[in-house]
């Protein structure tokens, strides 16, 4: 049985409504899908199961599993709407809902999101040339300024070097980096038009200066990649206050 999801735009909220069967074949599918919609910055990635089959409770996982990925960023809810109370009582005894709010309308599900909260976010279009790290550090540095966060200032600079310089060495494209304040962490975010998945390799010993996602791992409190609608991916790092 194949799967086909179909999205929707409703009050700032992304409507995710797949139909068919959630299977390991088409789990991948679905993860992808959600993954893609969190990171187009909706108020909220709302699911609804009405018409989504699910033979084996443990595909079920795939909700869960995408909601701890975009939990530090992009931060967009994962919720469930089913409509049937069979359904309903089918998931509270998987104890899903203990990791993802279960609804039983859409309505109900918005309104219990209520609205985001504030953020300051800036992008900037980078060239796919040796001057991009240049240029990232200089934005890092004078949004961190700007916005007050300079305690992330080391590490942010960093962490935009490298990974802007991963997109420069890996891709045919122009990298895009965002930067995000959320409370008291600060993401770094960039943007390519490559949807090949990101791995985290140990460095060329031969070449000196760029250490890549392993220098990241060590900087940052979580990181992580997903693909994006428009085709490409993002990769993104949290840094928080110690």
């Amino acid at each position: 049985m194949s799967l086909t999801i179909d999205r929707v735009l409703l009050h700032g909220a992304t409507i995710v409504r797949p139909h068919g069967e959630l299977t390991l074949s088409t789990y991948a599918r679905m993860r992808d899908a959600l993954l893609k919609c969190a990171l187009e910055l909706p108020r909220a990635v709302v699911v609804d199961l009405d018409e989504l089959r699910v033979p084996a409770d443990t595909t079920l996982v795939v909700f869960s599993s995408v909601r701890m990925q975009v939990l530090d960023w992009p931060a967009v809810p994962i919720v469930l709407v089913a409509p049937r109370e069979l359904d309903r009582r089918r998931l509270a005894r998987n104890t899903l809902h203990r990791h993802v709010p279960l609804h039983a309308s859409i309505d109900e599900a918005l309104t219990a999101v209520g609205d985001p909260p504030a953020r300051r976010r800036t992008l900037i279009e980078l060239p796919r040339n040796a001057s991009s790290v240049l240029l990232a550090r200089r934005f890092v540095e004078q949004t961190c300024q700007r916005w007050e966060c300079c305690e992330h200032l080391p590490d942010a600079i960093l962490v935009a070097s490298e990974l802007v310089e991963n997109a420069v060495r890996h891709t045919s494209s122009e990298p895009r980096l965002r930067l995000e304040q959320n409370g008291g962490a600060l993401v770094v975010a960039v943007y390519d038009d490559d949807p090949t998945p990101v791995q985290m390799c140990e460095p060329d010993l031969s070449t000196t200066g760029h250490l890549g996602l392993v220098l990241v791992d060590k900087l940052v409190h979580s990181w992580s990649w997903a693909p994006m609608l428009s085709g490409g991916k993002a990769v993104w790092a949290v840094l928080r206050r110690s």
